[in-house]
């Protein structure tokens, strides 16, 4: 579910609207023609960020979030943009964020 084309991404990037800002984090979507069920989270944390372990910490929290709160099954693209400062941020501040922009 989380894997996309090379295609799918310009073409998400080329719709895409800023959807929710919170530390650190950037979501942007796009309501293309899908299925519902089928939607996808494109999860960017340059390696700048910080170092290896919290990167993967905050892309397996958000990654666990979409699954656990259905939230593929909304008809959009997110592509989710994560800076440093959203390094600090708990589990339950992530997923407030996430429920809160897809709602």
């Amino acid at each position: 579910m989380f894997s996309f084309q090379k295609k799918e991404i310009d073409a998400a990037f080329a719709k895409a609207r800023i959807a929710g800002r919170c530390n650190g984090l950037k979501l942007l979507q796009t309501a293309m023609p899908i299925e519902p069920g089928s939607g996808k989270l494109l999860i960017i944390v340059p390696g700048k960020t910080g170092k290896a372990h919290d990167r993967n910490l905050v892309r397996r929290r958000l990654k666990s979030i979409f699954y656990e709160e259905g939230l593929y099954q909304k008809p959009v693209h997110g592509i989710l943009l994560v800076y440093k400062p959203a390094l600090d941020l708990s589990f339950d501040q992530l997923k407030d964020f996430l429920v809160k922009c897809y709602s």
